[in-house]
């Protein structure tokens, strides 16, 4: 088979690549290049391959099929492969490679922050979630420890602004609520001394001086309790008091307190004898609406002791006495 230059098409040697002319041609254009381009970048110039030109169909029956290639044609397509394979990558290629290796790095930082910003904000909205519930449970509460509790643990949260404002709401109420309070107590204790003075003044009104048999009675019973006491005749005298005495202000208190009050008081001091003088003649009784009598009145007591180095001594006092309407004792006290 005969070869033919792949640039130009004229009948080549066997051991021709190109034909002279265009071997020529080709060293010339690579000198030239080379002599232009700056030394950093020069690179080897191939010249451009030209496709061979199809075969016609007429011809293609003409020539014998392919047969495998020659030993020759073999080393000389290894060396070809070899030549391309040493060619060194051009500019382009280096910076299409710099740019992918930019744009990689750029996807792995952007990942990265991606990531970071992901996770951050995944962490603020479950801080979210617990304020928020925390802050429910709160204002269902109302009251003002669980907000002075929501401030302590979130200072700067969403609903810090809410809490002061109801804390400040609460504070307005109670004292609001205290002052009601205050008032309608001042009311009520009003309302009660008025009562009490209107019912004073109703006594006052039905309260009148006693005189006549009425006075000389009650001076009578009056004499005869301080004879009784006098004598010691304590039980005689429990007879002339009701079922519950007021006694020196004590309340309610039985006739045996009474009689055994005075008996105490005799022996702790050692005294021998007392002897009570009520001045009857100068008393005030009066009587009010139940048929009670009080009786302001003047007493002397007389008292002499067991030891007689003692002088006896007489002590003058003034008592307040109140009789039911059956003169019985019902409260007495010192003025």
């Amino acid at each position: 088979m005969t070869r033919i230059c792949p640039l130009c098409g004229k009948s080549l040697k066997d051991d021709e690549t190109f034909c002279g002319d265009c071997r020529q041609l080709a060293n010339d254009q690579l000198f030239f290049n080379d002599e232009a381009r700056p030394e950093s970048q020069s690179e080897p110039i191939l010249p451009p391959e030209e496709e061979e030109p199809t075969p016609s169909p007429e011809a293609e029956k003409d020539e014998p099929l392919p047969t495998s290639l020659t030993e020759e044609e073999t080393e000389e397509k290894e060396d070809s492969d070899e030549e391309y394979l040493d060619t060194p990558p051009t500019k382009s290629n280096k910076k299409l490679y710099v740019c992918f290796s930019l744009l990689a790095l750029l996807l792995a930082v952007a990942g990265f922050t991606g990531g970071m910003f992901w996770e951050r904000e995944k962490s603020l909205g479950e801080r979210k979630k617990a304020e928020t519930a925390f802050w429910n449970l709160c204002a269902e509460t109302n009251t003002q420890d669980v907000y002075v509790k929501y401030l302590e643990e979130y200072p700067q949260g969403l609903y810090a602004k809410n809490a002061s404002d109801k804390m400040v709401e609460l504070k307005t109420l109670a004292e609001q609520e205290a002052a009601r309070l205050d008032s309608l107590a001042q009311v009520a204790a009003n309302k009660a001394l008025e009562e009490k003075a209107l019912e004073e003044s109703k006594k006052a009104e039905k309260i009148k001086t006693v005189s006549g048999n009425e006075l000389t009675r009650v001076r009578s019973r009056i004499n005869e309790l301080a004879k009784l006491l006098s004598t010691y005749q304590y039980t005689k005298s429990r007879t002339l008091m009701n079922a519950k005495v007021d006694y020196l202000g004590q309340k309610d208190k039985t006739p045996m307190f009474v009689t055994e009050d005075l008996r105490n008081t005799i022996n702790k001091n050692g005294i021998k004898t007392v002897t009570y003088t009520p001045q009857t003649a100068s008393a005030k009784v009066t009587k009010d609406s139940s048929g009670a009598y009080a009786i302001d009145i003047a007493v002397s007591k007389k008292i002499v002791y067991k030891d007689r180095k003692k002088k006896q001594e007489t002590v003058k006092f003034n008592l307040s006495i109140v009789l039911d309407k059956n003169l019985k004792l019902l409260a007495v006290d010192k003025k």
